[in-house]
């Protein structure tokens, strides 16, 4: 089963493990990150306020994602969830072609209709950030489209920035799931080097002001010749969530806490973080 229809398995929102990426770890372990600066919201508040007020109703980050194709429902869209729990929301998303450009599919219509203003209005009243997602996903042989998408990263990081300061948001969540190969070139491990590099220009173009976060594999930190180089990603990046959610779903013969903690650990290990950087939460 794919990652992209796991996400669909909770209805609206998903809660699991965040980890704090060891170039922003806080002065307390496991508080909200804050931010490197300062930038304008759409409310006009600076996003470092935005981040004070969320280390003030929240003492740890909670990640939420907010699926393009029930944001407005007022049975699980934001409509109906209580923002004072919540530190940062993450709009699912707009897909990236292999041109390195964004799908004009729903999520790019929602993406542009008034529920995103609506949606930043009410996350930054209540002192929560919002990310915009960007999706690229491959597991086919050779994985030809990620490929293609990476080779073309620069125009990805200028439509995204362009998107940020557009629509006034805190920041950007990275949604890029495959699987390392040559891509055609002589280096074995060219889409994992062009994955870390993605990441790169993306924090060159947001600055220091803005957030950073990027999904990867409950396994990755365990796997250094897999598609993410957690220890390289983590120069760049503000947080990682960590994918730990297909561990407690219906084909886990243990769902427990512990099966969570397992993929915290390996990351906390590889990054040479103390255990208490690392924050785990059942989805």
């Amino acid at each position: 089963m794919s990652r992209q229809r796991i996400r669909h398995f909770a209805v609206a929102l998903f809660l699991s493990v965040i980890v704090t990426a060891a170039s922003a770890m806080p002065a307390v372990a496991g508080t909200a990150t804050p931010a490197k600066g300062s930038s304008l919201s759409s409310t006009g508040a600076p996003a470092q306020r935005v981040v004070g007020m969320v280390a003030a109703h929240t003492s740890r980050e909670v990640f939420g994602f907010a699926l393009a194709s029930s944001l407005s429902d007022p049975t699980v869209g934001y409509p109906s969830w209580n923002f004072d729990l919540l530190s940062t929301v993450a709009f699912f998303g707009v897909h990236v072609d292999t041109a390195g450009h964004f799908v004009g599919d729903n999520g790019w219509t929602v993406w542009n209709s008034s529920a995103i203003p609506a949606l930043i209005s009410i996350a930054h009243q209540h002192g929560a950030k919002v990310l915009l997602t960007i999706i690229l996903q491959d597991f086919s042989p050779g994985t030809p489209n990620m490929c293609a998408g990476l080779a073309n990263a620069d125009a990805t990081v200028a439509q995204t920035l362009a998107e940020v300061k557009a629509k006034a948001v805190d920041g950007v969540n990275i949604d890029y799931e495959g699987l390392d190969g040559a891509c055609g070139s002589g280096d074995p491990y060219w889409a994992q080097h062009a994955m870390t590099s993605l990441t790169q220009k993306l924090r060159a173009a947001l600055g220091s002001s803005l957030y950073l976060s990027i999904d990867t594999y409950a396994g990755a930190a365990a796997d250094p010749y897999g598609f993410f180089d957690v220890v390289g990603i983590a120069a760049y990046v503000d947080s990682m969530f960590v994918m730990a959610y297909d561990w407690h779903m219906t084909w886990s013969t243990r769902t427990t806490q512990e099966r969570l903690s397992t993929a915290a650990r390996s990351v906390s290990a590889r990054l040479h973080l103390s255990p208490r950087t690392v924050t785990t939460t059942p989805p």
